[in-house]
C-alpha cells in the first residue's frame, strides 16, 4: 500500500511569516517521503526558499490556483495543486480557468508526477 500514498501536505497559517532557520530544522526531521509545502504568507515566496526545494526529490511547494494565481513552478520532482473554494463557494471555477488547468495539468504530467486537490 505504501506505493501508493501520496504526499504529505505541510500547510502553514497566513500569519506565520518566513523563519529560514526553522523551515530547515523541521525538514531535517522528515522522514524519507514525499511532503508538499503549502506557504500562505507572501515572506515565503522567495529564492532562497525556493533554492532549497530545488533538486530535492521529496520536496514540492503547492500552486494554490486562487490565491496566487496561474504561476506553477515544476520542480521536476512532483507537483501538488490545490484550488481552494472562493467565499466557501467551490463552483466559482470559470470554464476558462479549469480549461487552463486540464492543460497546464497534461503538460506538467509529462515531466513530473502531478498531485491535485
Amino acid at each position: 500500500m505504501e506505493h501508493k500514498l501520496g504526499p504529505f501536505l505541510v500547510g502553514l497559517a497566513s500569519s506565520f511569516k518566513k523563519d529560514l532557520d526553522r523551515l530547515y530544522e523541521f525538514l531535517s526531521l522528515l522522514p524519507d517521503h514525499r511532503f508538499a509545502f503549502e506557504f500562505r504568507h507572501d515572506s515565503w515566496f522567495s529564492d532562497d526558499v525556493f533554492g532549497r526545494f530545488r533538486g530535492q526529490s521529496n520536496l514540492s511547494l503547492v500552486v494554490l490556483g486562487a490565491q496566487f494565481g496561474n504561476n506553477i513552478d515544476c520542480f521536476k520532482n512532483f507537483d501538488y495543486i490545490r484550488w481552494h473554494a472562493r467565499g466557501g463557494n467551490l463552483d466559482v471555477y470559470s470554464s476558462e480557468e479549469l480549461a487552463y488547468w486540464a492543460r497546464r495539468i497534461r503538460e506538467i504530467s509529462n515531466e513530473t508526477d502531478v498531485f491535485g486537490y
